[in-house]
Parts: C-alpha cells; structure tokens; sequence
C-alpha cells in the first residue's frame, strides 16, 4: 500500500511537470520564430517534454500492476484509491521510544522477540523432543512379564446333566481343587539393546536441533539489530523531510513576493510549488514508513 500510495504522488508531481514543460515548449516555438532561441535548444525542451511522458506512461503500468494486486487480496478501491490507515501521532511517539538504542539494549524485548519468532519456537520444540527420547529410551527394550493363573477343580460331574447343571457342578463340587499361577519375564539381551542406537541417535538429533535453536536465536538477534537501524534512519529522514517541506513552503512564499515587486513570474511559483508538494509528499512517505515500523513492533513485541 505504502509503494502504491508513493507511485500516486509522484504521477502527480511529473504530471504537473508535465503540464508547464508543455507550455515552456509552446513559448520556445514562438521564441524560436523570433530568433531568441535556437533549433538545437527547442529540440532540449521537447525531448524534456518526451522524457516526463514516457516517465508518466512507466508509471501507469505499474500503477495498474500494483491495483491488480492489491485487488487480488481482497481491497476494494473508493474515490479512485485504496484506503490508507490512519496514521497518528501516537503512533510516531511509539516508534520513538525504541529509537536510539532501547530496542537492541533491552533483554525483555529481546525474549518477547524470540516468543514471537517461528523459527525459535520451532527449533526449541525440536531441542525438547531430542531431550525427551534421550531420556525415556526405547520402549521395546523394557521387560515383559506375563502372568497366568489355572484353575482346574476335580469334579463328580452328574450323570446326564445338561450345560446348566455341568456349570453349576464346577463351582459346587466338594472335592479338591487345584489352582496354578506361573510367571514369566522376558527380558532383551543388554548387548544388543535398542536404547543404545535410539539414544545415539537421539543424541544426534538434539546436536542438530541445538545448532538450528542457536541458528534461530542469531537470526532474532540481526532482525532486532536491522529493525534497530531502520527505526533510527526513518526518525532521522522525517526530522530531514520535516525541514525540507518547511523550506519548500518558504521558498513558495518568497516567489510571491517577488512576484508582487515583478522579479518573478507564475511559472516560477507554479515550479516553487511542485517542489513544495514534492517535498511534502517525501515527508508523507517517510510517516508511512514509521507506521510500518508500528506496526511491525507490534507484531515482535506482542505479549
């Protein structure tokens, strides 16, 4: 959205440019019948002319690009433009509390960054798990025990019983019954145990997870420092787009005035004034960028 937006003001600025290059040609075919200017210096400012067209049509290309995108996700244009976030000053004032170097000095947000890194998280699961196997071993190494009982009565079965009567002779005949447990333990032979080559192996594994956690670590502590750096060179280039802006409004203000004692012209301030939405539309660009930064501090710093 920021690239788009900055696509829209700069088509505006050339067009504008556009327009008086236009007019200065006009004025130089006219100068050139009177001798003022030469064929060579008309051919310049047509060429300029050409230049800023051509910049203009690039521009709508990928201005068009950009909306087919930006439509594809799911943006709806009004007035003829996507909606932009409301930028605030609160905003800005968030962004300047981790200026200088609070972001990269500050432990706690450097663990709130590693909590809200995929990667880490991903590789401390894989540590875990490498811990976990190391530890239990392998289950098919652990020893079986079976337990069975016999109960076998000696009986005086009833001549001709049906079932029913030959179930209830089982439990109440009176002679002697024979009951037998045995049990048995199977255990695996040491020397060829699974829990060895399982727990090399996992072994293994957790080297290779703690290398890709320490991998995963380094690379929350270069994002900080990159997101550290890019905080502090967009408070500077709005403190510099701030100053600029001031100083194009000015520069408009004395072509006024010159204009009013005939030492200027329209076409002098109509420039004065390009340059001054020129100006301005940089200052923009670099707020859109702190909200960026906004953002994208939410995003590492969320709880």
């Amino acid at each position: 959205m920021h690239t788009y937006q900055s696509l829209k003001e700069t088509r505006w600025t050339l067009v504008q440019e556009a327009l008086l290059s236009e007019a200065a040609v006009e004025d130089s075919k006219y100068n050139l019948t009177l001798g003022l200017i030469s064929e060579n210096q008309l051919t310049l400012q047509i060429n300029g002319y050409k230049q800023l067209l051509l910049q203009i049509d690039e521009l709508d290309n990928e201005i068009a690009s950009l909306e087919s995108s930006l439509t594809s996700f799911g943006l709806v244009q009004t007035n003829g433009g996507f909606a932009l976030p409301e930028i605030t000053y609160n905003d800005i004032s968030y962004v300047l509390s981790f200026g200088g170097n609070k972001l990269i000095n500050s432990e706690q947000m450097f663990q709130r960054a590693l909590l809200n890194d995929e990667e880490y998280l991903s590789a401390l699961a894989n540590v875990r798990d490498a811990q976990a196997a190391i530890n239990l071993g392998n289950p098919a190494d652990a020893p079986i025990i079976n337990i069975s009982m016999n109960y076998a009565p000696f009986i005086s079965a009833t001549a001709g019983a049906d079932f029913a009567q030959s179930f209830n002779d089982v439990f109440s005949a009176s002679t002697k019954q024979n009951v037998s447990v045995s049990v048995s333990v199977i255990a695996n032979d040491l020397s060829r145990s699974l829990s060895k080559s399982t727990k090399a192996l996992a072994q293994e594994q957790l080297i290779q997870a703690q290398l890709a956690l320490d991998d995963a670590r380094e690379q929350v502590v270069e994002t900080i420092r990159s997101m550290q750096s890019t905080i502090n060179t967009t408070l500077e280039n709005v403190k510099i787009n701030t100053s600029s802006y001031e100083m194009a409004k000015e520069s408009v203000e004395i072509e006024k005035i010159k204009e009013s004692v005939g030492q200027s012209d329209e076409e002098t301030i109509k420039r004065a004034e390009i340059a001054m939405y020129r100006s301005a539309f940089s200052l923009l660009s670099s707020i859109r960028k702190v909200y960026e930064l906004k953002v994208s501090l939410e995003t590492m710093m969320k709880e």
